[in-house]
């Protein structure tokens, strides 16, 4: 009887660190950066972020809203020091390769880094990693989620025309 218990314990281990909702390096980066008053962390469970596509009029964006599931969300803003090193973002880009994220796009400016990056599994995007770090600001957004690869390019297609103008008015001031 004990035999069986340490076994059925040993396996109950294994499959709950496989079904991990998120990934070892955003766990370990949450919850290793340290507060402070300009600092914000939330976790939304994926029933709220269902009930808040409720309040959504436009169809497609409902839809979507509806495939994404549990959200994290850590946001530091207007630091007097850099808020979190580049040394600290590349481990933090590194472990989401090692756990089966890849870039879906990234883009350096200046002071600015920007990776977008996903994990898919059978064809679907399962998971959803957005990074944005600027000299005293830095997001991390991370969404579980069942996309198709079509969802989210079209997600980028749509409002890149909107990103694209808005960077463009801003150089020319």
């Amino acid at each position: 009887m004990k035999r069986n218990l340490f076994i059925i314990s040993i396996l109950c281990c294994f499959c709950f660190n496989a079904i991990q909702a998120q990934s070892a390096a955003i766990w370990s980066f949450y919850h290793s950066t340290p507060r402070s008053e300009t600092s914000f962390k939330a976790t939304v469970p994926g029933f709220a972020v269902k009930l808040g596509s409720l309040f959504i009029k436009e169809r497609e964006a409902k839809r979507l809203v509806r495939k994404i599931g549990k959200l994290r969300l850590f946001v530091m803003e207007n630091q007097q020091t850099e808020s979190v090193s580049k040394r600290e973002v590349k481990q933090l880009v590194n472990g989401l390769h090692r756990d089966g994220f890849e870039d879906f796009l990234s883009v350096k400016e200046d002071k600015s880094d920007v990776h977008f990056m996903v994990r898919e599994k059978r064809g679907k995007v399962r998971g959803l990693v957005m990074l944005v770090k600027e000299e005293n600001d830095f997001v991390l957004i991370s969404a579980k989620c069942r996309l198709k690869s079509q969802d989210v390019l079209s997600l980028i297609n749509d409002h890149s025309k909107e990103w694209t103008s808005k960077v463009k008015s801003k150089k020319s001031k």
